[in-house]
């Protein structure tokens, strides 16, 4: 709803992003040498979910620390500011809202995501 970020903020959005792109290929890479992983069957099984879960908690937990630290460095350049910023009861119920929004996604989405995907490519 403001617009595009700032060039600094900006340029980290763009470069988690492509992380977390990278990420996707690394862990399909090592899915893919497990046994339990057979995508034309049934990917909601507890490790498959598990690993899934915890990847989409750590992207966004890095993300909402990240870009709210760039965003306070924008304004203040200081630290102290980027604690306060962090530690508002609103920005904890934000982080807190994301997190949870984030890992179900994961864990409910993206396996049948990951499943119509191979479907397609094959």
């Amino acid at each position: 709803p403001l617009g595009t970020s700032p060039l600094p903020l900006l340029l980290y959005q763009i470069t988690h992003y492509s992380l977390t792109g990278f990420l996707g290929g690394f862990l399909r890479g090592y899915f893919n040498k497990r046994d339990y992983f057979k995508p034309k069957d049934d990917l909601y099984i507890f490790p498959i979910l598990l690993i899934l879960g915890l990847t989409g908690a750590l992207i966004t937990f890095f993300y909402d620390i990240l870009s709210t630290f760039f965003g306070a460095m924008l304004f203040s350049q200081s630290f102290e500011y980027f604690l306060i910023t962090y530690l508002l009861p609103i920005n904890l119920i934000f982080t807190t809202t994301h997190l949870i929004g984030n890992v179900l996604g994961f864990v409910f989405i993206l396996p049948g995501l990951i499943q119509l995907i191979i479907k397609l490519l094959d």
